[in-house]
């Protein structure tokens, strides 16, 4: 009895430290971007095995931003075109499950 107690609590406490990722900061819900301007989105995520972000827009996967690290996606000198407009999404992910919280980015012309 005590060895089935004793491997039940080793389970609880090695098994406590590991989570599915959960969202420490989520983009804001819709933002407007002057054209020619950079648009600026900050994600990040906590899990264990850390998060891995990555970044899409309608639907497809950000290949080539101006700048990426930590969760902030960087695009510079936007254009009003259906390229840069759009749905963002951010998708924080482990073995142990997959978050995404999203942001509509509207362009207008100077």
């Amino acid at each position: 009895m005590l060895v089935i107690l004793i491997i039940k609590l080793y389970y609880r406490l090695r098994f406590k430290f590991v989570g599915a990722p959960e969202f420490i900061k989520k983009p804001i819900a819709s933002q407007t971007v002057k054209e020619g301007d950079p648009i600026m989105l900050d994600c990040k995520a906590y899990g264990v095995p850390a998060a891995t972000i990555r970044w899409k827009i309608n639907g497809k996967r950000v290949v080539n931003p101006s700048f990426y690290k930590n969760g902030i996606l960087v695009i510079r000198n936007v254009k009003n075109n259906v390229t840069f407009e759009g749905l963002y999404e951010c998708e924080a992910s482990n073995y142990l499950g997959r978050i995404a919280a999203s942001t509509r980015i509207s362009i207008y012309c100077k």
